[in-house]
Protein backbone atom coordinates (compact mmCIF):
# COMPACT_ATOMS: atom_id res chain seq x y z
CA UNK A 1 0.00 0.00 0.00
CA UNK A 2 1.07 3.71 -1.00
CA UNK A 3 0.90 6.74 0.79
CA UNK A 4 -1.01 9.10 0.00
CA UNK A 5 0.23 11.90 -2.23
CA UNK A 6 0.60 15.33 -1.19
CA UNK A 7 -2.35 16.63 -3.16
CA UNK A 8 -4.41 13.49 -2.13
CA UNK A 9 -3.70 15.03 1.65
CA UNK A 10 -4.18 18.35 0.58
CA UNK A 11 -7.88 17.12 -1.13
CA UNK A 12 -8.68 15.09 1.55
CA UNK A 13 -7.98 18.28 3.70
CA UNK A 14 -9.48 20.51 1.35
CA UNK A 15 -12.68 18.58 1.30
CA UNK A 16 -12.99 18.08 4.87
CA UNK A 17 -12.49 22.22 5.37
CA UNK A 18 -15.44 22.46 2.52
CA UNK A 19 -17.93 20.08 4.65
CA UNK A 20 -17.17 22.01 7.75
CA UNK A 21 -18.04 25.17 5.21
CA UNK A 22 -21.14 24.11 4.30
CA UNK A 23 -22.54 22.71 7.79
CA UNK A 24 -21.54 26.61 9.00
CA UNK A 25 -23.35 27.92 6.02
CA UNK A 26 -25.92 25.83 6.84
CA UNK A 27 -26.36 26.35 10.71
CA UNK A 28 -26.04 30.29 9.41
CA UNK A 29 -28.92 30.13 7.54
CA UNK A 30 -31.12 28.24 9.57
CA UNK A 31 -30.03 30.32 12.11
CA UNK A 32 -31.39 33.50 10.02
CA UNK A 33 -34.59 31.77 8.98
CA UNK A 34 -35.31 31.61 12.66
CA UNK A 35 -34.42 35.15 13.20
CA UNK A 36 -36.89 35.99 10.45
CA UNK A 37 -39.67 33.92 11.84
CA UNK A 38 -39.21 35.15 15.12
CA UNK A 39 -38.88 39.06 14.02
CA UNK A 40 -42.10 38.31 12.37
CA UNK A 41 -43.70 36.73 15.15
CA UNK A 42 -43.00 39.58 17.40
CA UNK A 43 -43.85 42.40 14.57
CA UNK A 44 -46.86 41.02 14.38
CA UNK A 45 -47.79 40.92 17.95
CA UNK A 46 -46.83 44.61 17.95
CA UNK A 47 -48.78 45.48 15.73
CA UNK A 48 -51.88 43.66 17.75
CA UNK A 49 -50.72 45.72 20.91
CA UNK A 50 -50.16 48.71 19.42
CA UNK A 51 -54.20 48.41 17.62
CA UNK A 52 -55.31 47.25 21.02
CA UNK A 53 -54.11 50.15 22.42
CA UNK A 54 -55.24 52.45 19.60
CA UNK A 55 -58.42 51.12 19.35
CA UNK A 56 -58.97 51.46 23.38
CA UNK A 57 -57.60 55.29 23.02
CA UNK A 58 -60.03 56.23 20.59
CA UNK A 59 -62.86 54.36 21.46
CA UNK A 60 -63.04 57.11 24.49
CA UNK A 61 -61.72 59.77 22.65
CA UNK A 62 -64.45 58.97 19.82
CA UNK A 63 -67.66 58.66 23.01
CA UNK A 64 -66.59 62.38 23.53
CA UNK A 65 -66.09 63.54 20.44
CA UNK A 66 -69.61 61.73 19.47
CA UNK A 67 -70.94 63.63 22.47
CA UNK A 68 -69.82 66.69 21.69
CA UNK A 69 -70.56 66.79 18.28
CA UNK A 70 -74.84 65.65 19.34
CA UNK A 71 -74.66 68.66 21.74
CA UNK A 72 -73.33 70.89 19.00
CA UNK A 73 -76.15 69.59 16.80
CA UNK A 74 -78.73 70.22 19.54
CA UNK A 75 -77.67 73.38 20.42
CA UNK A 76 -77.60 74.70 16.74
CA UNK A 77 -81.03 73.47 16.29
CA UNK A 78 -82.56 74.67 19.21
CA UNK A 79 -81.01 78.72 18.09
CA UNK A 80 -82.62 78.09 15.04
Amino acid sequence: MRAPSANAVHEYDAAQVAERVRGRVSELLNGEARCQDVLREHSAKLVQEITREVTAALDGRMKVWVGEAVEEELRRQREA
